[in-house]
């Protein structure tokens, strides 16, 4: 848990808000317990091996947060275009 909180205070994922940065961390332990049983003392310690894992699970968070920006900002777009575009609605002057 330590080691997925302390990577969020690295400069790419400080300017996150703090739910987001939650999320990501919580990934990061649940990535790193499901993928222990594929960890190979061989090929590095395991402390690499779970900062990767935290670092690909904040990556993948990342995507789908984008992700989901994209369409909701797409939706308010197409919402805020089919007001403009609509005779029916009238403006109001105050």
């Amino acid at each position: 848990m330590m080691i997925a909180e302390h990577l969020l205070n690295h400069e790419r994922f400080k300017r996150y808000p703090k739910y987001a940065k939650e999320e990501m961390a919580q990934d990061g332990v649940v990535k790193c317990i499901k993928n222990l049983k594929n960890y190979q003392p061989s090929k590095g310690k395991l402390f690499s091996y779970f900062t990767q894992c935290c670092w690909s699970a904040n990556m993948d968070y990342l995507n789908k947060y984008y992700k989901e920006m994209n369409i909701r900002r797409q939706l308010l777009l197409d919402t805020l275009e089919t007001i403009e575009c609509d005779p029916n609605i009238q403006e109001t002057n105050s």
